[in-house]
């Protein structure tokens, strides 16, 4: 697959997720474009995968996930998106370290600190994203 909806049908703003499943193994690269600018979309599985490391004992818990990439500086910004494809709500917290795995506090959703809840309702998202005094998100 290399290419999954071309603009012409889904039009310019939609949002929305793509769970992929198979039998044998496959790669998979998210990009994100803005005229000329461009920048990869980070995935997750859903279910371990062999040869991937695991998330070190003492971090989160049994079903913690690492986002290793995120930014929010120079001209740069990092959005993180969760998808509820279950069914009941969900909840957790997401936490936010420096490079010396250290709380850092951030400007995110409006609001300033290192941890975050989130609630999601059957099918529902939730977007954590740095937004400007309007409430305005720069992605």
């Amino acid at each position: 697959m290399n290419e999954l909806f071309g603009a012409d049908t889904i039009g310019m703003g939609f949002r929305g997720s793509l769970r992929m499943q198979s039998s044998a193994p496959f790669a998979v690269v998210g990009l994100r474009f803005s005229g000329y600018v461009f920048s990869t979309l980070p995935t997750v599985a859903s279910a371990p995968v062999p040869g991937v490391p695991s998330i070190s004992a003492g971090v989160g818990g049994s079903s913690a996930l690492i986002v290793p990439q995120f930014v929010i500086s120079g001209g740069w910004a990092s959005q993180i998106a969760l998808v509820n494809n279950t069914g009941a709500t969900v909840s957790g917290r997401i936490d936010v370290f420096d490079a010396s795995g250290n709380p850092m506090v951030v400007g995110l959703n409006g609001e300033t600190k290192s941890s975050f809840t989130y609630s999601i309702p059957v099918g529902g998202t939730f977007l954590l994203t740095p937004r400007d005094s309007n409430g305005q998100s720069p992605l």
